[in-house]
């Protein structure tokens, strides 16, 4: 996620759209199917190469941000139950 924002900040589109595949294709195999829309959106934004799209490309990728620091919590507390439930 650091490098996609570092494209958004760099306002890099064909590394936007490069990054955006990556993270659409990581995102479809663990079933973050949001997530790999927004990554989707952010591939096809960045192909496409129109600077008048930013706006979009921000919330998008402020989006996928947020949805993917909320799923790394999820699988954090899993894991943590996990290991509490083996310790018991």
């Amino acid at each position: 996620i650091e490098e996609v924002r570092a494209a958004v900040d760099a306002r890099d589109l064909a590394e936007v759209a490069r990054l955006g595949h990556r993270f659409k294709s990581a995102a479809a195999m663990i079933g973050a199917l949001t997530v790999r829309d927004h990554a989707l959106a952010l591939e096809q934004l960045g192909k496409a190469g129109d600077a008048s799209a930013w706006p979009e490309v921000t919330d998008r990728f402020a989006t996928m941000e947020a949805l993917v620091a909320t799923l790394c919590e999820q699988l954090a507390a899993r894991r943590e139950e996990r290991s509490a439930a083996t310790t018991d």
